[in-house]
């Protein structure tokens, strides 16, 4: 079975936010796309400079560091990384981050964070069971809408965690991926059957 992950706030509902300039227009972490060291390919399509300058946005001292972070550029803990590689996913490429205040003072919590690019974008939607506006042209949508998510578990092809191609910013995992993380306590990460969760 596979789940839907995703970040959430903490129990006082406080979340720390961020901002993240593009260092080439067209740049996307979200499309599954292995980046190059081709340096005749298009500058976005080429790995990004090192390390990704990330902000912190309109600080509180009581919002939480993230462990999984998907916008304005998807980050994830060095300890969640490490659980994931253990846990058998091997799609998944890091880069070292640099996350600044906004009095541009690096946070020395910048050492315990990857910016991640997941690879494959997997179309698994089971459209038959999935509950989505008819009017939907599925086949050229990467942004699709859905009051509840079905998964034909058979077009995953055994992927451990993967984003969905009709549906770019969701992430699945599969339950054994999700029961490694809960395992090892990762906090602010919640897991939700495809059928209860809703995309807009």
């Amino acid at each position: 079975m596979y789940y839907v992950i995703t970040s959430v706030s903490n129990d006082a509902g406080y979340k720390m936010s961020f901002s993240y300039q593009l260092d080439f227009r067209g740049r996307s972490f979200i499309r599954g796309i292995k980046f190059t060291n081709d340096p005749n390919e298009l500058s976005h399509l080429q790995h990004p400079q090192k390390p990704i300058q990330v902000k912190i946005s309109n600080p509180d001292d009581r919002d939480p560091w993230p462990t999984f972070e998907e916008v304005p550029v998807p980050f994830l803990s060095k300890h969640m990384y490490e659980v994931l590689l253990a846990a058998g996913v091997n799609n998944i490429d890091v880069y070292p981050v640099e996350i600044s205040h906004p009095d541009g003072t690096i946070a020395p919590e910048s050492d315990n964070y990857f910016v991640f690019n997941l690879l494959g974008a997997v179309a698994a939607v089971d459209l038959a069971k999935t509950v989505y506006d008819p009017n939907t042209q599925v086949a050229s949508m990467i942004s699709m809408s859905f009051d509840s998510l079905a998964v034909d578990e058979s077009k995953a092809h055994g992927h451990l965690m993967f984003r969905l191609a009709e549906s770019l910013t969701t992430i699945l995992v599969h339950e054994s991926v999700k029961a490694a993380l809960e395992k090892a306590n990762i906090p602010l990460i919640e897991f939700y059957e495809p059928e209860y969760y809703a995309a807009l």
